[in-house]
């Protein structure tokens, strides 16, 4: 399941515990959440399904059986049919206590969810749920230490018309802003096929367009139209090329960084790299599990940085900012 599916299926949750008698058709929560009731029950049954450990008993959902499972006698889902969310025993779902730095990590982590995520239930929820953890702060003597709700990355036409394109896998054209000459604005007209939106500092877009994989900063684009649909072909493209420019490569690739006695420091920085001194200069040894962490660390190196092996690697990031050195020309 996917972050919007576990969103969405929590705020499920929550909306039956509060109906009367915790108990509303298919038909109504599919209305409420704008789902067809069918995707509605999936969820649910995903989620009766899933171990918690210690707390497995702590609710349990009553559902119609799944369409096309159902035992000889029995009756099958329809729009129409009850779901009910209960507690086993006399309990509901426990409390669990947190410290001040956990509810301050999980606030920070739905702050980056939220900044990304388009209107509709699943940003509904996660405001609820933030709003939520400031209260029990507030509650706890803590009053004033969450800091104030941020900006969506974009506007809501711009996120909503970037889902939407990302939903049925079609063109967008748009508007790139950034700083020009002299500081003049500098606009350019961009057609791309959006892959996927990442959480950052400055939440991104990823996209691919006849220049080839691009990253797109989401609060400098602007006047977007949903464009064509995308041939599959195109669509495969896409993925393949964002792919290979941002993938995380599980367990990582063994690199060599040649640095000057200013880049030493990474070897102290960084978890089982390890350092040699050769000919007045240092060669670390790292573990790097994706290219756009090496490029980062790169750029914190500038100068101090002599040398990258395997070559293969210093290809994709010389590949790397030599693109990124044509988008800040034009």
């Amino acid at each position: 399941m996917n972050a919007d599916g576990v969103v969405l299926t929590n705020a499920m949750l929550v909306y039956l515990a509060e109906c009367p008698g915790r108990t509303a058709t298919l038909r109504e929560l599919g209305a409420h959440f704008g789902v067809p009731w069918q995707k509605a029950l999936d969820l649910l049954w995903s989620a009766s399904l899933v171990e918690l450990g210690d707390l497995v008993d702590a609710y349990s959902l009553t559902l119609p059986v799944r369409p096309g499972q159902e035992e000889p006698g029995e009756e099958p889902a329809k729009a129409d049919s009850a779901v009910s969310f209960g507690a086993w025993g006399s309990a509901d779902v426990p409390d669990l206590p947190l410290t001040l730095d956990e509810v301050i990590a999980i606030v920070a982590l739905v702050d980056s969810v939220a900044q990304i995520t388009p209107p509709g239930p699943s940003a509904d929820a996660l405001s609820a749920m933030r709003a939520k953890l400031v209260a029990a702060c507030e509650e706890a003597g803590f009053a004033g230490v969450i800091w104030p709700e941020p900006a969506a990355a974009a506007d809501p036409e711009t996120m909503g018309r970037i889902d939407a394109a990302l939903a049925c896998g079609a063109w967008i054209d748009f508007s790139y802003h950034r700083p020009g000459p002299g500081l003049r604005e500098s606009v350019t007209a961009v057609r791309a096929i959006p892959v996927d939106v990442r959480s950052a500092v400055n939440p991104v877009l990823l996209a691919w367009s006849a220049d080839g994989a691009r990253t797109y900063r989401l609060d400098r684009i602007g006047a977007v139209r949903l464009g064509p649909g995308a041939r599959r072909d195109e669509l495969a493209a896409a993925r393949s090329a964002v792919r290979r420019d941002s993938a995380w490569q599980p367990g990582g690739v063994t690199v060599t960084l040649t640095v000057t006695r200013a880049g030493r420091w990474i070897a102290e920085m960084l978890p089982g790299a390890t350092a040699v001194q050769r000919d007045g200069l240092t060669e670390v040894t790292l573990r790097s599990e994706s290219d756009e962490f090496l490029a980062t660390l790169l750029l914190q190196l500038g100068p101090a940085v002599l040398d990258v092996r395997p070559a293969e690697v210093a290809r994709r990031l010389a590949g790397r900012f030599a693109a990124l050195a044509e988008d800040a020309d034009a």
